[in-house]
């Protein structure tokens, strides 16, 4: 008798399962020492069936990296909502994208630290539209980013003090290099 289809629902927490054991992997062994194989060891299955959901590991890895940057980008615009004012918006931002990398390292760490595979790493190849998807992804929080530099500047003296306490802690070190994606291009042009 065949096996009965898995339900939408059993399929997306398979493919969340997939996801979240790949970011575990990933920052154990590295993206380069990354295969469907230790993925699956750490599944307790054969590789076979991930085949099913993703077609390669670079798939499977710029899905991750999506999730996570929409992950980030609703965390980011959740706290934007939740002030009363500008400044206190730009704080409550601040304050929630250091909480995601505290209680999320292993998502912040491919988001913006590790040295991985690129968008321009995969044009012209299979995984060209996932990596799109990943890039726009990116350029969605860089772009809340902008938004929120923008109603931060029209409050000047807020602003200023709120750019004195940002360098002093080193908050934003690691934003402008966006994990690669934007060139040689100052990620906050004029931001501070």
């Amino acid at each position: 008798m065949p096996k009965k289809p898995r339900s939408e629902q059993e399929v997306q927490k398979v493919r969340e399962e997939i996801l979240d054991k790949t970011l575990e992997l990933i920052n154990e062994v590295g993206y380069e020492n990354f295969t469907m194989r230790k993925l699956a060891n750490k599944l307790n299955m054969t590789a076979t069936p991930i085949y099913q959901y993703y077609k390669n590991k670079d798939e499977l890895y710029l899905a991750a990296l999506t999730q996570g940057f929409e992950t980030l980008c609703n965390v980011a615009e959740k706290a934007r909502d939740e002030g009363k004012d500008p400044m206190e918006r730009l704080r409550f931002v601040i304050r929630d994208v250091i909480l995601f990398g505290l209680e999320h390292p292993g998502v912040y760490n491919i988001l913006f630290i590790s040295a991985m595979p690129k968008y321009y790493d995969y044009v012209g190849t299979e995984n060209e539209d996932a990596a799109k998807r990943e890039l726009d992804a990116a350029m969605r929080f860089r772009d809340f980013l902008v938004e929120i530099k923008q109603i931060a500047r029209r409050t000047p003296e807020q602003f200023d003090e709120l750019v004195k306490f940002c360098r002093t802690r080193e908050i934003f070190f690691v934003l402008p290099t966006m994990h690669g994606r934007f060139g040689d291009t100052d990620f906050f042009g004029d931001f501070f």
